[in-house]
C-alpha cells in the first residue's frame, strides 16, 4: 500500500501503539524526547491521527514543534576542554546535561558548562 512494504507498515503500526501507550499519561519533556527520537515519523503522525488523548496529542505536538530539533549545548569536546578524561562516564554526563537542557534548566551553553564544572569538577 502506498509503496510501503508490509514490514514497514507493521513497524509503523507497532510504534504507533507504543507511542499511544507511553504518552497516555503525563511525561516530562526529556522522557518524550528520548522516547520519540527513534520512532518513525509515520508512526508519530498515525498516533496523532487516531488518538483521542490530549496527553498524546500535546506530547506529539511538543516533540514535533519544539523538541525534535534541539541540539545539545555540551559535547564530548567541551568535556575534554574542561579537563575531563574520556571514559564511559562521558555518555552519562552528556545525557544528563542534555536532559537538563530539554527540561529548560539551561538556556545557553555557558549555563550548561557551569553545571558540568560544579557537578563533575568540584
Amino acid at each position: 500500500m502506498f509503496g510501503i512494504t508490509d514490514d514497514k507498515m507493521e513497524k509503523i503500526y507497532q510504534q504507533m501503539l507504543q507511542i499511544n501507550v507511553f504518552l497516555s499519561r503525563k511525561r516530562s519533556k526529556s522522557e518524550i524526547y528520548f522516547f520519540l527520537k527513534p520512532m518513525l515519523l509515520e508512526a508519530q503522525i498515525a498516533a496523532f491521527a487516531i488518538t483521542k488523548s490530549h496527553f498524546v496529542k500535546d506530547a506529539l505536538i511538543s516533540y514535533i514543534r519544539d523538541l525534535q530539533s534541539i541540539k545539545p549545548f555540551v559535547s564530548g569536546k567541551d568535556l575534554i576542554e574542561l579537563g575531563l578524561i574520556p571514559s564511559v562516564e562521558f555518555g552519562k554526563i552528556l545525557k544528563n546535561c542534555f536532559k537538563k537542557q530539554i527540561e529548560g534548566d539551561f538556556t545557553n551553553k555557558q549555563e550548561a558548562i557551569d553545571y558540568v564544572k560544579n557537578k563533575y569538577l568540584n
